[in-house]
């Protein structure tokens, strides 16, 4: 049954038909993501380029998994690093399909502040190839009324497959 429904998934990638879920894709987040992203548009790397050279914020939603503790004031401790495409914001976890109050807020706040709480700004969302992290963070965004949405659906993995470096980033911490 495994393997049947792993060949599945797979004819699904290759045929580029993975349906769109009603809501947001709560679990098996690394696995055949949709051609698009409903209130985003997808972008390539190229044009990601050319997005971050005209100012586009990058927004990395990789999980948290073991790389991160939260710390006694609020702010996260990195105990791993990680290593993303050079100038882009790390939010961890705000890519799951269901988000704690917490996380929510700490999404809300983040954004309004990396956009100015300019609702225009361009939002490139991302974290690996074939992650539903990045759908879900940048259909969120879409749905919180951010007009300018991208989703990078190659990641940081296609980044650098493309020959543009990586360097390494810490959480992004909301100013009070």
């Amino acid at each position: 049954m495994k393997i049947l429904s792993l060949l599945f998934l797979m004819i699904l990638a290759a045929c580029n038909t993975v349906p769109l879920p009603d809501g947001y894709r709560m679990n098996r987040y690394k696995a055949p993501v949709p051609d698009h992203v409903p209130g985003a548009q997808t972008v390539s790397i190229e044009q990601a380029v050319h997005l971050k050279d005209k100012g586009a914020v990058f927004i990395d939603v990789i999980g948290s998994g073991k790389f991160l503790t939260k710390s006694r004031n609020g702010g996260w401790i990195s105990v791993k690093p990680h290593t993303s495409i050079p100038g882009s914001y790390w939010l961890p976890d705000v890519g799951r399909g269901a988000l704690t109050p917490d996380q929510n807020t700490y999404l809300q706040k983040a954004l309004a502040q990396l956009s100015s709480q300019n609702t225009q700004t361009k939002l490139i969302f991302f974290c690996l190839k074939s992650c539903w992290m990045s759908w879900n963070g940048a259909k969120r965004a879409a749905h919180m009324g951010y007009k300018s949405v991208y989703w990078l659906a190659d990641g940081k993995d296609g980044w650098q497959e493309a020959g543009y470096p990586l360097a390494e980033i810490i959480p992004f911490s909301i100013k009070k």
